[in-house]
């Protein structure tokens, strides 16, 4: 995890768009908790709530291989949301 958070310290230059950082962790939580708020503080890393999660979010850019979270409610808002009985 430290290692990943080392290279989202870094900036990259993306053409005309000027330097942005690499996307980091991404935790994923049931609604929310402190450890959200925690997170949020961290550079790099991403807090997305399970009812919003979307495919952008886990492979930003098309690129699969980001690193992700759950947090055990979280898995249980996905599961109701799968099922049908949710939002999104």
């Amino acid at each position: 995890m430290r290692e990943e958070l080392d290279r989202c310290a870094e900036r990259r230059k993306r053409g005309k768009k000027g330097s942005e950082a690499p996307r980091g962790p991404l935790l994923v939580v049931g609604g929310r908790c402190k450890l959200s708020n925690a997170a949020k503080s961290i550079p790099g890393v991403e807090v997305v709530s399970a009812r919003k999660l979307c495919v952008e979010d886990l492979a930003p850019g098309a690129a699969p291989g980001r690193l992700t979270v759950w947090v055990e409610p979280s898995l249980d808002v996905l599961e109701e949301r799968l099922r049908g009985g949710g939002a999104g």
